[in-house]
């Protein structure tokens, strides 16, 4: 999903103190991710706006996100941005302290060791997650032509609208009757 980039948060300072918590505003390069058969790649960089928080049993990583992101439009292949905004809450729990029981509501929590936590995997699972199921570079995009492939959001073909799909010949007659 993520090649290779980290979104680390330093959280050695807390990580001993049940109670405390800093927040943080940083910003963070993220490498392309794949979705499917598309690549999102990144214009910006993340912003991550953050509160940590040691509650004793986990480190709670809460807050939000926004980037932009370039994609490839389903209808007509043109390259649009696209902004992406969203929240994060995610619980992380010290593998060097093995306390977490899963009945206790704890099998979502993710494991971490040392000083730092990764969350670039959550972040590029909730950018994969928050993309619409048909990307578009906008609401009217009228796509290709089917006949001769020009983008008929820049240009008019002059193909030949008539060509019909063989199975509906009969609805065409019907239709044209109807006139």
């Amino acid at each position: 999903m993520v090649k290779s980039i980290m979104i680390e948060l330093d959280i050695s300072k807390i990580k001993n103190s049940p109670g405390t918590k800093y927040h943080l505003v940083k910003e963070f390069k993220m490498q392309p991710i794949q979705a499917g058969l598309e690549e999102v790649i990144f214009n910006t960089p993340v912003r991550l706006d953050v509160s940590i928080a040691n509650n004793g049993r986990s480190i709670a990583v809460a807050g939000s996100f926004e980037t932009k992101i370039k994609l490839a439009c389903g209808r007509c292949l043109e390259i649009f941005d696209m902004p992406v905004r969203e929240e994060i809450n995610e619980f992380y729990y010290n593998t060097g302290k093995q306390e977490i029981n899963p009945d206790e509501g704890g099998e979502d929590w993710i494991p971490f060791r040392g000083d730092s936590i990764d969350v670039a995997p959550e972040v590029a699972r909730t950018i994969l997650a928050s993309l619409p199921m048909k990307l578009l570079c906008r609401d009217d995009c009228r796509g290709l032509c089917q006949s001769c492939g020009k983008n008929l959001n820049v240009e008019k073909c002059d193909c030949n609208k008539d060509d019909i799909d063989i199975r509906l010949v009969k609805l065409k007659q019907l239709l044209e009757k109807d006139e």
